[in-house]
């Protein structure tokens, strides 16, 4: 460029330049005619104008001229080139801006070319104005200038820097996400660190490293918590630092002194780069604050923006994130306090809930010892004459009173120890809630109320745990009974928009309105309150309202004292408000009529003694604890059991058919197994010295005795209580009280299984043996239980044929199970012969076994098996194999399903070579995503009462055996609903006809 002198200015041709502070006297002090425009003389009224508008702006304007875009501009825009000025002011723009040039050039080229406006909002543009790339932005806009030949002279641009209002906003996100996480409430100071160097992670920019450090207790050291940024950074921030390192300087920071050191003044190896590759040339060093003049628990160190120097704002921006990660530690330290402060109060009611769950035992045992003699004396015919079968019905029904009482604090002690797991299905809520409120007609006639159960069909089935809908119901009811002592009750369901509201309203003596609000707390009652009885425990209003917020939905109670009250349950429609894991999709038939009978029991008390009915016995005979006629097995029983009057009980119940030998604790008990291993274990769960868990853990861990089969007996009801008893390895679980005939009957099925898993134990080892047991309870099960049903309707049928008839279908299922045990045997031993037989036959001789249980549950079963398909292996072991894929689809199809068999000829597409093809499909409830990758593990099972888990598993290991392979499909959704199991074998015959793979 050529050079410049000051020369005094010509007034006349210089008036354009007139003002414009320090710039326009430096402009008009230039020789103009050394640069590209010449002399001010030959400057076009375009430019001059342009250019005395820019001089007179107080608003940042350059105009770029000619060819070469020489700069113009004012003093506010002298500030934004910085220490580029004047040397910038009648230069070319391309060696002012290189830096920047291949992203402004193409623009300014666009508008001279072009003569289009163009513009840019916040435009990164990394400037060196300042010694080093600095990070600014920019808004401006590029406008043409038209000279006086019509074309663009030049560009006309107003310009205005956004950098601090850009970096501005982009730290208050930073620290608006810090104050997020503390708000969150972590729960440990570990857990904050790592939260907030998340929220720290978004802004790479301003905090392109940063890492968090606690001081160790009593080292003198600090270690590394948290940190985000490049991993080369760590030798400026190691895991651990003591007082010995150059850097950080930790003595500095213990006394809260912060340090900043230019990259060049710390010794390193290698120099960090950001997340852009930039090096990191500033390290920042500060301690945490203080809280509330407490020592500082730790410091911090950062690496600084490449682009951006530490200046006042950029300080102040480090010292408020500090600020925010100390606030956030001592928070968390704070919450952690808390939350141990809170473990104690926890462990307080853990203590609480085991004591309710203790008495329980206490409870239930005499309950047991009550209840089922009594119900045996009731069952007979002949009563002695010395028996009186009203006080007998009385000791009755206060029995299932007290079992109600202890059931209700039961259910409380499980939800306060959050191990309540209800079931959620598609439910008729009309038809269960009328058919429960309807227990209570007789009840209602007696004591002279009318009874009106209003329950139209609702247009949508509801997703309601049974159970615990009928307990609310019956609770509603009972309690408008107790209270309604002339006047009338009513029952409504209705549905209310997205809600199922069930109220109960009666004409009863009313609760008084300082009363209302405390309704619903536990243990509360109100005193002289006038009903049928003074009796109650407070309990029942407060469970009925847990019950309720476990289906998402909520209680209310109005009430006029003296004319009568109304209970309202509003439950939410669908299931988006119940857990998933808790939905299931098939209704089940289960009831709860002992709870009912307890609560009409309970009712009927109420009456006066005249208004009873006369003919209001218990009927027992549904469960009649006569044995079934062919029970004739022989067997060792050893029972563990604390309490003397159930040893005896159980004892007389077991001693007429079996051999029983009892003991009074659990180490007694271990001891006698050990001295003489009996046939079956029957044990308390609660005992002294050795409870019944730890005596069943022993005997699991004992290879000589861990086949034994064990039942625990307990008080402990519950879905809950029964898998933590089978998970524990027991073969069954039994909740007291308990029928005679309960008892009889699951004895009697397991010391079957026993005896067919006797020839095993000798020869098998530990994990075989336990395999045995369950494979041969998971097959057993179904037959077995027919015939048991078979031979009880023989006993009670009055006529000769029926019992033959009963008989004849004992026996063959009985047959059943000795095929099907012995092929089991021959399985597990591994000595099954090995021939080539038909498979087609085979397949046809099994759904025809399978025909009878189909047929008593309304399943439809079809056949199609191409005739001469050879297959090479072992008949028993397939015939297992395919056994349980008809079981499986049976279970899953339910009542009124439809199972498919096809036994084809299939060619493998890979191989080319002939195979058979099974297939068994069923139009059941199919296999949800999450359970289908573990169906074929050993003990996975879905069904939720029953299952061994092993059913599946014994398929692919007898596939495999047979070299061949398994495949599956299922669908849970949609008119195609329900699985698909194949078994594909290498066939044994010349091939006819084949079938493609696709139809496989």
């Amino acid at each position: 460029m050529p050079s410049r002198s000051i020369q005094a200015p010509d007034k006349h041709e210089l008036e354009f330049l007139s003002g414009g502070g320090f710039t326009g006297a430096y402009m008009r002090s230039l020789d103009w005619s050394r640069t590209s425009l010449g002399s001010v003389e030959s400057w076009p009224q375009s430019l001059r104008t342009s250019v005395s508008i820019c001089l007179n702006s107080a608003f940042a304007i350059l105009v770029w001229w000619g060819p070469d875009l020489v700069m113009l501009y004012n003093d506010a825009y002298s500030a934004i080139v910085s220490n580029k000025h004047p040397k910038a002011l009648g230069s070319s723009g391309r060696e002012i801006f290189p830096e920047v040039w291949e992203t402004i050039g193409p623009m300014l080229d666009s508008v001279m070319k072009q003569g289009r406006a163009v513009r840019a909002d916040d435009l990164l543009l990394s400037l060196e104005r300042n010694g080093y790339p600095e990070e600014c932005y920019f808004t401006f806009s590029y406008s043409p200038i038209l000279d006086e030949s019509g074309g663009v002279g030049g560009v006309f641009t107003p310009v205005q820097e956004t950098t601090e209002k850009v970096i501005g906003e982009r730290r208050l996100r930073t620290l608006s996400n810090l104050a997020a996480v503390r708000t969150g409430k972590v729960k440990s100071a570990e857990e904050a660190c790592h939260s907030l160097v998340a929220a720290i992670r978004e802004n790479k920019a301003d905090l392109p490293f940063w890492a968090i450090y606690l001081f160790e207790n009593g080292s003198g050291g600090a270690k590394r918590v948290a940190f985000t940024g490049a991993s080369d950074c760590f030798e400026l921030a190691p895991q651990s630092i003591n007082e010995a390192v150059l850097w950080p300087p930790i003595g500095d920071l213990t006394c809260g002194s912060s340090s900043c050191r230019d990259i060049a003044s710390i010794p390193v190896v290698n120099v960090p780069k950001d997340s852009y590759g930039r090096t990191i040339t500033q390290w920042l060093a500060m301690p945490l604050p203080k809280s509330g003049g407490g020592d500082s628990k730790g410091f911090v160190i950062a690496g600084l923006n490449p682009r951006k120097r530490l200046d006042e704002q950029y300080k102040s921006f480090m010292s408020l994130v500090a600020d925010h990660v100390a606030a956030t530690i001592a928070d968390a330290e704070a919450f952690e306090q808390e939350r141990k402060r809170a473990d104690g109060l926890a462990e307080i009611d853990r203590a609480k809930t085991t004591f309710f769950s203790n008495a329980s035992h206490e409870f239930r045992t005499p309950l047991t010892l009550m209840l089922g003699p009594i119900e045996a004396m009731l069952e007979r015919a002949n009563l002695h004459a010395d028996v009186s079968m009203e006080e007998l019905q009385l000791v009755h029904r206060n029995g299932l009173r007290l079992l109600k009482l202890v059931n209700t604090l039961l259910d409380f002690a499980r939800i306060e120890a959050g191990r309540v797991n209800a079931l959620y299905e598609p439910t008729d809520l009309a038809r269960l809630t009328a058919d429960t409120a309807s227990a209570f007609t007789s009840a209602m006639e007696q004591a002279g109320l009318v009874y009106v159960i209003d329950c139209p069909s609702i247009s949508e089935p509801v997703h309601v745990d049974r159970e615990m809908w009928e307990k609310i119901v019956l609770n509603l009811i009972s309690n408008a009974f107790k209270f309604t002592l002339s006047g009338s009750i009513t029952v409504r369901l209705r549905t209310n928009g997205d809600m199922a509201v069930l109220s109960v309203e009666d004409t009863g003596t009313g609760i008084p309105l300082q009363e209302l609000p405390r309704i619903f707390d536990r243990f509360h009652r109100v005193e002289g309150a006038r009903g049928r009885t003074h009796e109650g425990s407070g309990i029942g209003l407060a469970l009925l309202q847990e019950l309720v917020k476990l289906h998402g939905g909520s209680i209310r109670a109005e009430s006029i004292f003296g004319k009568g009250s109304t209970f309202s349950v509003s439950i939410p429609l669908g299931t988006a408000h119940l857990p998933a894991d808790r939905l299931r999709t098939v209704p089940t038939l289960t009831s709860t009529g002992n709870a009912t009978e307890a609560f009409v029991e309970e009712a009927f008390r109420w009456l006066p003694q005249a208004d009873r009915p006369a003919d209001h016995p218990t009927d027992f005979a549904s469960d009649s604890v006569q044995a079934p006629h062919e029970q004739n097995l022989s067997g060792r029983i050893l029972l563990a059991e604390d309490n003397a009057d159930m040893r005896g009980y159980v004892k007389r119940l077991l001693g007429d058919r079996y051999h029983v030998e009892v003991v009074g604790d659990g180490e007694a008990a271990l001891a006698e197994i050990r001295r003489n291993p009996p046939d079956l274990v029957l044990t308390d769960v609660m005992m002294p010295r050795l409870d019944g868990f730890q005596l069943l853990q022993a005997l699991r861990g004992d290879p000589t005795l861990s086949t034994i089969p064990v039942i625990l007996l307990s008080a402990r009801a519950g879905e809950d209580a029964r898998i933590e008893g089978m998970q524990a390895g027991a073969d069954d679980y039994i909740v007291k009280p308990f029928t005679a005939r309960e008892l009889l009957a699951r004895v009697t099925a397991h010391l079957a299984m026993s005896r067919t898993n006797e020839n095993l134990r000798q020869s098998e080892k530990l994990a075989g043996a336990g395999r045995l047991a369950a494979t041969v309870s998971h097959e057993l099960n179904n037959p077995l239980a027919i015939a048991m049903n078979m031979i009880y309707l023989a006993q009670r049928d009055s006529t000769v044929e029926g019992q033959r008839h009963y008989l004849a279908g004992a026996e063959r299922e009985l047959k059943r199970i000795a095929r099907l045990a012995n092929r089991t045997l021959s399985f597990y031993r591994g000595n099954s012969p090995r021939e080539c037989f038909s498979i087609s036959t085979l397949v046809q001789e099994l759904v025809e076994i399978f025909m009878v249980v189909c047929s008593t549950k309304g399943i439809s079963i079809d056949v199609d098996a191409a005739s001469d398909l050879l297959v090479y292996g072992s008949k028993d072991e397939l015939a297992q194999a395919i056994t349980n894929l008809l079981s499986n689809a049976i279970d899953a199809v339910g009542e009124n399903g439809m199972i498919n068999v096809r036994c084809k000829r299939y060619l493998d597409p890979k191989s080319s070579r002939e195979m058979v093809l099974i297939v068994v499909a069923d139009n059941g409830h199919g296999i949800g995503k999450s359970n289908r990758e573990r169906l074929f593990e050993p003990f996975f099972t879905t069904k939720d009462r029953s299952g061994t888990g092993l059913g599946l598993w014994i398929v692919k290991d007898i596939v495999a055996k047979h070299h061949g392979s398994l495949r599956m499909r299922t669908r849970t959704h949609g008119n195609r609903k329900g699985t698909i199991v194949a078994i594909i074998l290498p066939s044994r015959a010349p091939s006819l006809e084949v079938i493609s793979s696709e139809a496989a």
